[in-house]
């Protein structure tokens, strides 16, 4: 039996060489490139997977269910799927050959598909031929998907447009950026309004690991835009924001990323040092180098190899590349360990928390474990949680092990170590999907089936055994009343091998203003026909909103059936009287002394938006969304603009921004105060001669927080380390820390103990090196 924990050697060198890195590496704002790749480089390339081509077969399987499974044990082999005529197209080694004909697969010459990939790279090469300089760095994938730098400063304008409801964090870097050739930050878009501190539960969702994998990253970073751009238009979303923390890596991979945009069927990382440096397939698959189970599957190579060329290579040792290091350190600073050492342990069944790692393809759902035909110790919840979520994407359900085991993945850190709810999207037919079908499928029923996910991440092993609710009607039908029509239905599973069974839906409530999981005030609705004996039933009630404060409230409802498992909420939105203008607006400003401005984002969700008056903060205005100005002096000004519709309704708001100087980091000053171990933490004190975006705790017990303020209850006691990270508008940082005592009989005292140089840096990094290797003494056997 594995045990969870590594080697203490082992971690404490890796530690302290982070350690140093940190220290004496130079921080830079700009995300690094790659460098472009020459002509002759790509050629290469080129012409070395035509060499493979005569390994690629059109393979059909006895049988559906083999099929399936197929596609799980053979995905890095995998090229194209046919869901209809129940065909793969594969890139198969002699062993894999030999494993398939020997359960009965058919193996046939993949000439269609080898023909139209010849087409594509004849194409590209004749296409980068025409280029003049030695260097390309065209993008040669479809409109539709973006490439990492287009993500990266669509993520960062995200973050700028909607302060409030975002942080852009690096958790770190890629290979070639650890190496000092180009590369890039890895970071994490966080998704929640900080205004609002409270214990959130999180979802954490990374994509494109492998990198030939285009529609991941498109997917996440869609369903970011999705959630900001509807955040009080659409009332689930609304409290999602509010309720949730959403944490997305877009690009898990970004080094080779690169080498997919140039039209190379790329999968690992860039790492040199494996396979030759000038080599296809050369570097580490990300997602069989996590550390729990690595390199404990014997009994085949199909999944996970130590050949270097291999396109499953495992890495040189258990969490040897920075890109896997840097996933495994965020994923533990956001969850909480409540799993045993054992594999057989459980987490408790009310655990929060939800790790989704979006691939492609193969329109599947896969939960742990991948390394054993054992079931995981919550394999009868991961198999209802798969089934609920493949409600609105109609992709099979499946565990992961399938045909053969594998090992090293990402489920290890989140499920394995932490006991954190895991599960592995499949999207769409091939690598390089093209935009009508991620456009018209893939992204409009995954963004679903990530909203559903979004809203059961509090206690996912229990809300999705319970019945959905979409409201069927929510009028004002008299002064002061709302009529609600709500159905309830617990027959929201989709499986092509096995269902669960619906159950009787029993009871719904609704709560105004405030969560159910927050000590909420529940009023019981009515079942339309009187009887609770169906899987989806009417409810009805009326509302009084007479001592309903004049504004925008949230109505939030739920349902119950007959096992007493309560489903997921589902929200809408009571406006009472008007509802003034939501405003957004960004701005970007030149090297000189121009600035661009843009609030068109800005929507009134009743009336019609009717002016904008902008106040530049010299002197000058303007009255148009979107407008620019050019200053006279270097310096900061305070941005305000006002925007009313036609009924009078006006909001305004303001920021500060810095124009034609160099700023400063921000100054960091934040206080803190506990009962016991429940503690709050407030940084309006700190302040910035720019604006201040990025928010960022470390409550020194493995946790973080965001927000201006933040609260946190501490589950142990003692000395710990209270840090908070700002970053400003230009990404400039700056961090400072407290000490803090946590006692059970009194309040906690504090003191400070850094002025935010460099001197909180090292009690931060040498009090993580301290706390690691007691929790990994701990585990050991």
């Amino acid at each position: 039996m594995q045990f969870k924990g590594r080697g203490l050697l082992m971690v404490f060198l890796r530690l302290v060489t982070q350690l140093f890195l940190l220290i004496f590496s130079a921080a830079s704002f700009a995300d690094e490139s790659t460098s472009p790749l020459d002509k002759e480089t790509l050629r290469t390339y080129w012409q070395q997977e035509l060499q493979l081509h005569d390994f690629i077969f059109k393979v059909f399987a006895p049988n559906q269910d083999i099929f399936i499974k197929a596609q799980i044990s053979f995905h890095n082999q995998l090229l194209a799927v046919n869901k209809k005529s129940h065909y793969a197209v594969m890139q198969l080694s002699s062993e894999d050959q030999k494993r398939l004909l020997q359960k009965d697969f058919i193996l046939l010459p993949a000439t269609e598909w080898i023909k139209n990939r010849r087409q594509h790279i004849e194409s590209s090469i004749t296409t980068y031929s025409k280029h003049n300089n030695s260097l390309v760095n065209a993008k040669q994938i479809e409109p539709c998907y973006l490439t990492v730098e287009e993500t990266y400063q669509g993520a960062r304008e995200l973050n700028q447009l909607y302060a409030d409801l975002t942080q852009w964090i690096d958790i770190g870097n890629s290979w070639q950026k650890t190496m000092s050739k180009g590369g890039y930050d890895l970071n994490v878009l966080v998704i929640t309004n900080k205004n609002i501190a409270e214990e959130k539960p999180k979802l954490f969702i990374q994509s494109a690991m492998h990198a030939r994998e285009l529609a991941p990253a498109q997917l996440s970073y869609d369903f970011a835009s999705y959630l900001l751009s509807s955040y009080q238009r659409n009332a689930d979303v609304t409290w999602l924001i509010d309720h949730r923390e959403i944490h997305i890596l877009f690009q898990a991979n970004p080094d080779a990323r690169k080498m997919a945009e140039q039209n190379l069927l790329w999968r690992k990382n860039t790492n040199e040092n494996y396979c030759g440096s000038t080599s296809l397939s050369r570097g580490a698959d990300l997602n069989r180098n996590f550390s729990m189970f690595w390199n404990s599957n014997t009994l085949s190579s199909t999944n996970s190899s130590n050949d270097q060329c291999s396109e499953v290579f495992r890495g040189s040792e258990a969490s040897s590349e920075p890109e896997t290091q840097a996933i495994e350190a965020y994923v533990r600073k956001l969850f909480p360990d409540e799993r045993g050492p054992a594999n057989t342990d459980s987490p408790p069944l009310d655990k929060s928390g939800l790790h989704l790692d979006i691939h492609s393809f193969g329109r599947l759902l896969l939960w742990p474990w991948g390394h054993t035909s054992v079931g995981a110790p919550n394999d009868a919840q991961f198999k209802i949680l798969a089934q609920r979520i493949a409600y609105f994407n109609q992709y099979i359900s499946e565990k992961s092990d399938a045909l053969y085991p594998t090992d090293g993945t990402s489920d290890g850190v989140s499920y394995g170590e932490l006991g954190v709810a895991f599960l592995t999207f499949e999207l769409g037919d091939q690598f390089f999907e093209p935009c009508i079908n991620y456009n018209s499928t893939i992204k409009p029923n995954n963004i679903k089936a990530l909203i559903y996910a979004s809203k059961i991440t509090a206690a996912p092993y229990l809300l999705p055994s319970g019945p959905d609710v979409s409201v069927e009607s929510f009028n004002n039908t008299a002064t002061d009343v709302y009529d609600l029509i709500l159905r309830a239905d617990d027959s929201h599973y989709y499986s092509l091998r096995f269902r669960e069974s619906p159950q009787s839906i029993t009871a719904a409530e609704y709560s105004i203003d405030t969560p159910f999981s927050n000590n909420s005030i529940s009023t019981s609705l009515d079942l339309v026909d009187g009887n609770a004996d169906s899987s989806s039933e009417l409810f009805s009630t009326q509302i009084d909103s007479s001592s309903l404060s004049p504004g925008r409230h949230t109505i939030y409802l739920r349902a119950q059936n007959a096992s007493g498992q309560w489903g997921p909420t589902t929200a809408v939105f009571l406006d009472k009287g008007e509802i003034s203008p939501f405003v957004y607006f960004k701005q970007t400003c030149d090297n000189t002394l121009l600035c661009n401005f843009d609030a068109d984002v800005s929507f009134s969700n009743t009336n019609t938006l009717t002016s904008y008056n902008w106040d530049f903060g010299d002197g000058s205005s303007a009255s148009t969304s979107i407008t620019s100005h050019n200053y006279s002096a270097a310096g900061s000004y305070i941005v305000t603009l006002n925007v009313s519709d036609d009924n009078g309704n006006s909001t305004s708001v303001g920021k500060t921004i810095t124009v034609g100087v160099t700023s400063s980091a921000p100054t960091v000053s934040f206080t803190l105060n506990c009962q016991n171990t429940s503690c709050q933490f407030d940084a309006t004190g700190s302040n910035d001669d720019g604006e201040i975006t990025n928010y960022q705790w470390d409550f020194g017990d493995g946790s973080l927080g965001l927000g201006i303020q933040a609260s946190h209850t501490y589950t142990m006691t003692g000395n710990l380390q209270v840090s908070l990270t700002l970053t400003d508008d230009l990404g400039l940082k700056s961090s400072n820390s407290q000490s803090i005592k946590i006692i059970t009989d009194k309040q906690a005292t504090t003191s400070p103990t850094s002025d935010g140089g460099g001197g909180g840096a090292f009690h931060i990094l040498f009090l993580l090196l301290l706390t690691t290797l007691k929790s990994v003494y701990l585990r050991q056997k």
